[in-house]
């Protein structure tokens, strides 16, 4: 019977504690549901394990709605441009235009629609809080069966998001680091068009996708 007490009293204990991080989230994702517009400075880290080849990339981030664009200034330019419908990678240098399927992990990047939907995609499976930062660590179901991990830093002070890691099922890492927040500015449309020259090679990869 004494055992049956601590069992019952430990469940208790992990409950409670489950609920309190639930909570925690929430009020970081209130915040965040509520940005209708997002630009920041990058650092992207990419980190392949198989080679142990760490790459890192930076760049300038908007976010409107559904729609997303990453322009990188270093180590070459380059723009990504992410929609509903599919993924575009355009490299001026190389005069190539490379257009993917859509995919999860560009709406991981964008706060708003990472807080009103995405998120619940995933399941929360541990906290940490420290002075500046919360750090929540998720394990995507099987819906994102591409990804076994995804890692989300959030600033005590304003509730943004600060690092965002994510992990395929090779090990394979992706993070972004956001700097120079600044939420629900005026973004015009303009900004996620691409204005790609005729002579420019395109290699359409989309597999799902109409084209």
């Amino acid at each position: 019977m004494k055992k049956y007490f601590v069992l019952l009293f430990v469940m208790i204990l992990v409950c409670n504690a489950l609920y309190a991080n639930e909570e925690l989230l929430h009020k970081f994702l209130q915040k965040n549901e509520k940005i209708t517009t997002f630009k920041a400075n990058f650092e992207q880290r990419n980190y392949w394990p198989d080679s142990d080849i760490e790459h890192f990339t930076y760049g300038n981030l908007f976010t409107k709605e559904n729609k997303i664009k990453l322009e990188f200034y270093y180590p070459e330019q380059q723009t990504m441009l992410g929609s509903e419908y599919d993924l575009r990678f355009y490299f001026p240098e190389k005069k190539q235009l490379i257009i993917q399927d859509w995919s999860y992990w560009q709406n991981f990047i964008n706060p708003e629609l990472l807080a009103k939907e995405y998120i619940y995609y995933c399941e929360l499976q541990s906290t940490d809080k420290y002075r500046n930062v919360t750090i929540f660590s998720f394990k995507p179901t099987e819906v994102m069966s591409d990804f076994s991990e995804l890692v989300i830093q959030f600033s005590n002070q304003d509730s943004l998001i600060e690092v965002i890691e994510y992990m395929d099922n090779y090990d394979n890492e992706v993070g972004f680091k956001f700097t120079n927040k600044v939420i629900n500015e005026e973004i015009p449309d303009s900004i996620f068009i691409l204005d790609i020259p005729e002579n420019v090679s395109i290699i359409d990869q989309r597999t799902t996708q109409e084209k």
